[in-house]
């Protein structure tokens, strides 16, 4: 496969402790020399301003969890995985896709 021609292009909410940092720059550079893609660009979002799908789904799961809380403590994995099913009350509800450690 030829990737030279390849472009990516990254959105990041302009919150400094994520996205603009050492790693991400270190990341992009390896991506660009190993993979000889022609460009990665990275775009931030003006600060206050924006709202993006995962932040909204984030902050639903967040006020989900901090509710179910209240009634008890969480000991098992699967009561996240039931908690943000359920979590979303418009719409479509978030596909939650459970993983398996292979050992």
């Amino acid at each position: 496969m030829n990737n030279d021609n390849l472009e990516f292009t990254f959105y990041s909410d302009n919150y400094c402790g994520q996205n603009q940092n050492r790693y991400i720059i270190a990341i992009s550079l390896h991506a660009v020399k190993t993979l000889k893609i022609k460009a990665i660009k990275h775009k931030f979002l003006i600060c206050d301003h924006t709202q993006n799908e995962g932040d909204a789904a984030h902050c639903v799961n967040e006020k989900e969890i901090k509710k179910s809380l209240k009634s008890g403590p969480i000991v098992i994995p699967q009561q996240y995985v039931t908690i943000i099913r359920t979590a979303k009350k418009r719409g479509n509800p978030y596909q939650v896709n459970e993983m398996m450690s292979s050992t």
